[in-house]
């Protein structure tokens, strides 16, 4: 009977030995998980600070770089539209924790989409002096093929256009590849080529042919 409660007592001290050990074990785990769930806590207000940051950044670099292009479209579109109140506004705005842009034309106090409001030759100078700036900023090699790009340009402004494209050309180095059926454009070409389309059997032959100061 001794033996017994003596096996019973040192059974109940092994236990409560190991319940010691697993509940020593339990409370390093929550201090370890309590450190976890501190740090975690305090990675997510870092990473908060660092998006409200980089989206303050982003904010005020969009709306910099907005502010320049509009600067330079505008005064683009001034020198070639000489003898209108014309203005291209970028809008920048936020929806849904996205930045967004669009293109706006002012003129004469109107407001409006290129295109849509205004013709064809607003538009397609706005695109022209867009994709000069897009070349200049990228660090893209200094070429720019327009391809019947100011077709749409009334014939009042071709002078202008041509003279404007001519001087872009040689103050910042770019070489410009115009393909147009508007002459009137050769006046401020450096070089100037005229193609001939010839039929050879069941294909066509494009012949290009250095045009000389006498021939334009």
């Amino acid at each position: 009977m001794q033996q017994e409660l003596e096996d019973r007592c040192e059974s109940v001290l092994r236990k409560m030995d190991r319940l010691r050990a697993e509940r020593s074990a339990l409370v390093k785990r929550e201090r370890q998980l309590e450190d976890e769930i501190a740090e975690s806590v305090e990675k997510a207000r870092i990473l908060v600070k660092v998006e409200e940051l980089f989206k303050f950044l982003l904010d005020k670099y969009v709306h910099r770089y907005a502010e320049s292009f509009s600067e330079i479209v505008t005064e683009g579109l001034q020198a070639i539209f000489y003898d209108q109140d014309i203005e291209f506004e970028i809008v920048v705005g936020q929806k849904n924790g996205k930045v967004w842009i669009d293109f706006e034309t002012v003129q004469d106090g109107v407001r409006g989409q290129a295109l849509q409001s205004f013709g064809g030759g607003v538009s397609s100078v706005e695109s022209l002096l867009l994709r000069l700036l897009v070349l200049l900023k990228t660090g893209l090699a200094k070429y720019l093929i327009l391809d019947e790009s100011l077709a749409a340009l009334s014939e009042e402004y071709v002078d202008e256009a041509g003279q404007f494209i001519r001087r872009m050309s040689e103050e910042l180095g770019i070489n410009v590849l115009l393909i147009t059926h508007n002459k009137a454009f050769l006046d401020h070409a450096h070089t100037a080529y005229q193609a001939d389309q010839e039929s050879a059997g069941e294909r066509e032959r494009l012949t290009l042919k250095k045009m000389s100061s006498k021939q334009r």
